[in-house]
C-alpha cells in the first residue's frame, strides 16, 4: 500500500508502486501540495490519486468514485491540523503525529519515539513490504 506520516508541519511518503506481484516503480509521487498550500498524502491504488486530488481542490464537485478498499489519505491543513479521508471521501480529524497506510503502525511508533516524518517512513520501508522506494517530503510554508 504505502506509508504517509506527518507531524503537523511536514508530510512524508514513500514512492513504491506494486501490483500483481510486480514492482512498477519506486519514485511515485504520493505527497502533493495543493494550490492553497494544503499538503495531501495518498495511499492505495494509484488510479484513485487524480480523481481525489481534483475533488479535494474543489469539494463543490461530486465526490469521486474511488476503490474504497484501496484508498486512504491525509490532508495537512495550513494551520497544522490533519484530516484523514477514507475511500468514500468521508473524513475525520486526526491527532498528530498522524499516519496512514500499510506501514502506519511502524511509522507511528517511530514518530512517538522521536523520529521526524521522513525518518519514520524510512523505518517503515525497512519492515513493511508495502512501503519502499524514494521518500518524498513536503513542508507547510
Amino acid at each position: 500500500m504505502t506509508t504517509i506520516a506527518t507531524d503537523g508541519k511536514v508530510m512524508a511518503g514513500d514512492g513504491l508502486v506494486t501490483g500483481n506481484g510486480i514492482v512498477h516503480g519506486t519514485n511515485a509521487r504520493k505527497v502533493h501540495r495543493l494550490p492553497d498550500g494544503r499538503i495531501v498524502g495518498i495511499c492505495g491504488s494509484i488510479y484513485n490519486y487524480q480523481p481525489f486530488l481534483r475533488w479535494i481542490e474543489d469539494e463543490s464537485q461530486d465526490r469521486p468514485t474511488l476503490d474504497d478498499e484501496a484508498f486512504e489519505a491525509l490532508v495537512l491543513q495550513q494551520d497544522g491540523t490533519v484530516k484523514a479521508y477514507d475511500g468514500k471521501c468521508n473524513w475525520m480529524w486526526q491527532e498528530v503525529p498522524a499516519v496512514t497506510g500499510s506501514g502506519s503502525a511502524i511509522a507511528l511508533g517511530a514518530m512517538l519515539a522521536g523520529a521526524k516524518p521522513h525518518e519514520a517512513v524510512g523505518i517503515a520501508c525497512q519492515r513493511d513490504t508495502g512501503t519502499g522506494g524514494a521518500i518524498q517530503i513536503e513542508a507547510l510554508s
